[in-house]
């Protein structure tokens, strides 16, 4: 006995209604197979597809026949594999339809993810991502460094030059801050020219040392407009550990202040128990 003879005679007492459910199941996890496994489940739907267009049992299965009242008898092997390159056109079709549609999903997911001027995560993004990074954090009592970075007067660099040449500004500072951090670090911008940054495994010290690479690696780099050499400062300030989202975003706001108010230019880290400059 072949295969598909043991698979009709398996599905032979299914009415045509419980033929096509399972049928339709099965297409759509067929849909969903990436491996060479798919092939077999499109001969299943396309054996249950057989029962739900005929509406009839299998008589005979060892003469491998199917019969109808209204129709002759007719080969099932040639029934099979005629329903089989239907299901096979139909697997394509959906098939690609579920890919495209999956792309073009994580496209739009993309889009509502990330800053259009710069390219990294957008304020909602990002303090989405840090909340849950503070939550891990407090949860597992790992070490987690919170900072706040902002251009210093960059209103005058669009007052200046331009707005056009600030969107420049705004890129290469996305793109020098970026080649500072970690693959694991949590970069985006909350509006304007503020900045966020949530470092994971990262204590006191590593913050001190990562915020000062930052400060100093926009410092030195510059932007060519119309034959002069731009360039920019930042402001920092940063928190080693936080027992919530909105703590960390204020005690980082503070240091950041104090940065400014200090000369700008530099960062500045808070002690996480005692609230003052470190």
């Amino acid at each position: 006995m072949s295969v598909t003879e043991y698979l009709y005679g398996m599905l032979a007492g299914l009415t045509a209604l419980a033929a096509l459910v399972v049928a339709v199941r099965l297409l759509a996890f067929t849909i969903r197979c990436r491996a060479r496994e798919g092939r077999l489940l499109v001969m299943l739907a396309g054996a249950t597809t057989l029962f739900a267009l005929c509406g009839a049992n299998l008589v005979n299965a060892a003469d491998n026949v199917l019969w109808h009242p209204n129709v002759p008898i007719v080969p099932s092997a040639w029934l099979s594999s005629v329903s089989g390159l239907v299901i096979c056109v139909w697997f394509e079709v959906f098939g690609r339809y579920a890919v495209e549609r999956s792309g073009f999903e994580r496209q739009l997911e993309a889009l509502a993810n990330t800053d259009s001027l710069t390219g990294i995560l957008n304020r909602r993004a990002c303090l989405e991502r840090g909340a849950a990074l503070v939550e891990a954090a407090r949860r597992f009592d790992h070490p987690l460094t919170v900072m706040m970075i902002d251009i210093d007067h960059f209103k005058r660099v669009n007052d200046r030059h331009g707005h056009e040449a600030g969107d420049e500004v705004l890129r290469m500072f996305t793109s020098v801050v970026q080649g500072c951090l970690r693959q694991v670090d949590v970069f985006g911008r909350l509006g304007g020219e503020e900045f966020a940054v949530f470092m994971p495994e990262t204590n006191h010290e590593g913050a001190a040392i990562a915020a000062e690479r930052i400060r100093a690696s926009i410092e030195k780099a510059e932007l060519s407009r119309n034959g002069k050499a731009l360039s920019i400062t930042v402001s920092i300030g940063a928190i080693a550990g936080s027992e919530s989202l909105d703590e960390a975003l204020r005690k980082a706001d503070e240091a950041l202040y104090r940065a400014k108010q200090t000369g700008r230019n530099r960062a500045v880290m808070v002690s996480e128990t005692l609230g003052e400059p470190a």
